[in-house]
């Protein structure tokens, strides 16, 4: 059988291949999990523990330790992670390599930063802004001055700068570390962060003669982060949208994109309720008498500012002049990543309306799913503004409904990925651009007369 090494940015990434990790082991096949971070703030140094539990065919450790500079890097772009190991390398090499990655880092946040100059990105500009942020003032007024000089201008530097990047050496630890673990297939996870330093596995396992491959991890990946610099012998995506952006967005050759479906939701065309719709209110506090909306969190980035806009939705549903939407119970599910927001709403002080899990209960632990698949399960329509658990709805077959507000413009009409799912001609989602035409699509849905997609 194969041995696959998988490198991932840190933990938090395990929730989107554990199931697939676990076929691989049961398959026969040896896989060793390498993350470049720790991550404690969601748990998911936890998960990589019961991960390694689960088959000892699966292992997990950290990836070699990289230069300060670097270091410093990959937790500022995660501030809740640490470095993982010790540097160890002697002075003057580390000075050598401190200079490779320095530069790799610089050359691939300026590719990062142009790309949102690309008339695809004409409204992405939070993006482009988290992007800028990211590079030192001098290389910013470099990448605007190419830019503003055209499509011309702007492909030659990107051309400039990706040859630059092709000729950097891989990190030798990075090497030494592929040469130890032998595999016959090494596998990156998401490699598309701004200046993501992953682009040295995919360098390494070519140095090597090793095949690789990017696994992208979710469905904005290839259109809300950084590019594919280096590009690895296969790219994994879920669909053909995504495979669409490979090539368009990427310039990754269509023979070595490979569509598999999103393994991440895999378990939920298989899951069943684990109690019943009056056990489940119960357990939440809602009224099992009326049919209740699930409203689904988003992350910081789209939605750092959720709450007062959820209180201006809850007050427009409550002033309904329909019955069934007026007194429909409310139940909400804050992102586990943005969740702290939510202390300030009061749920017992509103009628009929929960905050379930509470606040700080484990991302990771196995019964998180459950739960969640029967929030789903036992509502009657699902509410957010842009988030994957819109997609999850849709597969547990309820209606999906989001507000197009202006205070989120930065996260809907701003990304590319959010227009997949508001398609006229075949999104999942319904969206609205008022209150008001949102309290009509709610109505129909409850009364049943939507059909769902």
């Amino acid at each position: 059988m194969s041995r696959i090494l998988f490198v991932m940015l840190h933990p938090g990434f395990i929730r989107y291949y554990d199931h697939a990790l676990q076929a691989l082991a049961a398959a026969g096949h040896d896989v060793h999990v390498a993350f470049e971070v720790t991550r404690s703030k969601l748990g998911e140094d936890d998960s990589a523990r019961r991960l390694a539990g689960l088959s000892e065919r699966i292992t997990c450790g950290a990836t070699p330790a990289r230069p300060e500079s670097v270091r410093s890097f990959l937790v500022r772009s995660d501030r809740s992670a640490t470095r993982s190991g010790d540097a160890t390398r002697p002075a003057l090499e580390d000075t050598r390599t401190e200079a490779w990655e320095s530069l790799a880092t610089t050359v691939r946040l300026m590719l990062d930063f142009l790309r949102y100059f690309d008339p695809a990105f004409q409204r992405a500009i939070a993006l482009r802004d988290r992007a800028e942020k990211r590079l030192p003032r001098v290389h910013v007024r470099l990448v605007r001055v190419a830019a503003g000089g055209g499509p011309r201008m702007r492909a030659a530097l990107a051309a400039l700068l990706r040859l630059v990047d092709r000729v950097i050496p891989p990190n030798p630890d990075v090497v030494q570390l592929v040469q130890q673990q032998n595999p016959d297939l090494l596998v990156v996870t998401p490699l598309i962060e701004l200046g993501s330093q992953q682009v040295d596995y995919v360098k390494a396992a070519r140095q090597l003669g090793r095949r690789s491959a990017l696994a992208v991890a979710s469905w904005d990946n290839l259109t809300s982060k950084g590019l594919i610099r280096v590009i690895p012998d296969h790219v994994i995506v879920w669909n053909d949208a995504q495979k669409a952006e490979a090539v368009t967005l990427h310039g990754v050759p269509e023979e070595r994109v490979v569509v598999t479906g999103a393994q991440l939701f895999d378990h939920w065309f298989e899951t069943a309720p684990s109690r019943t719709r009056e056990q489940f209110c119960e357990e939440v506090g809602l009224d099992p008498s009326r049919p209740f909306l699930l409203y689904v969190g988003s992350s910081m980035f789209i939605a750092p500012e959720e709450v007062p806009f959820f209180e201006r939705w809850l007050s427009r549903l409550r002033d309904a002049d329909d019955r069934l939407v007026s007194s429909a119970g409310v139940l909400v599910r804050p992102h586990p990543a943005n969740s702290r927001q939510w202390r300030a709403f009061d749920a017992p002080a509103f009628a009929n309306v929960a905050l379930w899990p509470p606040i700080g209960t484990d991302f990771n632990d196995p019964h998180f799913r459950q739960d969640f698949f029967d929030s789903f399960y036992h509502s009657a329509a699902v509410v957010g503004i842009n988030t994957s658990a819109l997609l999850e709805a849709g597969i547990v077959g309820r209606p999906v409904f989001t507000i197009t507000a202006a205070e989120f413009a930065h996260a809907q009409e701003g990304t590319l990925h959010f227009r997949h799912l508001v398609n006229p001609d075949g999104g999942l989602v319904r969206s609205a651009a008022s209150l008001d035409a949102h309290i009509l699509q709610l109505e129909a849905a409850l009364h049943g007369r939507t059909r769902i997609a």
